[in-house]
């Protein structure tokens, strides 16, 4: 009889416990160390057996939880790892987690006259539309057949105003660079800037061998007033390892 009645008080203890666990929601976004939304990060809330949650296209996430404190992990394939401890969860708490921003992904310091160093993918950096213009993947581009290490004049369709100089032509480097005061194949790949080099446009500045595959080409965009450089799967010269890549 006593084990009985010790049984039905543990059911009866669980079933208070169960009936008074007040609902809660954690939601958020998570923001990426490259300064935009978290797409597809993995949200999970260390001890506990709660499913994990993953981000939108939004990098938003949400749980719907018991009331109470958590300690919030966050990992993400272009960021790593990290970790917001103590989280108080109430009927609706938001918790935005932000990556800390790499400096590897954050445009250069201007220079003296204004310019930085900047890809389509840093921390405010310009939106880069891809169009595709090279001939070997079906684009109207021009090839320039340049062999290693040369650099190949081209007429521009406009004038381009570079460091207070206004150029009509740009040499194209077939090791990764735009130059407008003279032809310069070097290879180095030296840190900028580079007095050799001039003024130039530093695409992917490195050792490259045309030889190696690939091809580099340009085209005028005329819809959108742009000149397009393209190397095309040109082949590094030590790895051999295919880049593609424009200006």
């Amino acid at each position: 009889m006593n084990l009985l009645r010790a049984l039905l008080l543990v059911v009866l203890i669980a079933s208070l416990q169960f009936a008074y666990a007040v609902p809660g929601v954690l939601s958020g976004t998570i923001t990426r160390c490259t300064g935009g939304p978290a797409n597809g990060a993995t949200v999970t809330l260390l001890g506990t057996a709660i499913p994990a949650a993953t981000t939108n296209a939004a990098g938003f996430y949400s749980f719907s939880i018991e009331q109470g404190s958590y300690h919030v992990r966050v990992v993400d394939t272009n960021c790593g790892a990290i970790t917001q401890n103590s989280v108080i969860v109430s009927a609706a708490t938001t918790q935005n987690i932000a990556f800390p921003v790499d400096v590897t992904n954050a445009a250069s310091i201007p220079d003296a006259a204004g310019y930085s160093a900047v890809e389509n993918g840093d921390v405010n950096g310009v939106v880069y539309n891809w169009f595709e213009i090279s001939p070997s993947n079906g684009g109207p581009g021009t090839a320039t057949n340049q062999l290693d290490r040369t650099s190949v004049p081209v007429a521009l369709p406009f004038t381009f105003r570079f460091y207070g100089v206004n150029y009509t032509q740009v040499y194209i480097s077939s090791e990764g660079a735009l130059t407008f005061d003279g032809a310069n194949n070097d290879d180095r790949g030296d840190p900028l800037p580079y007095p050799s080099m001039g003024h130039a446009i530093m695409a992917m500045w490195d050792n490259f061998d045309t030889e190696l595959g690939g091809d580099i080409c340009y085209y005028y965009h005329s819809a959108e007033h742009a000149f397009i450089v393209e190397w095309f799967e040109i082949g590094r010269d030590v790895t051999g390892d295919q880049e593609l890549f424009q200006v």
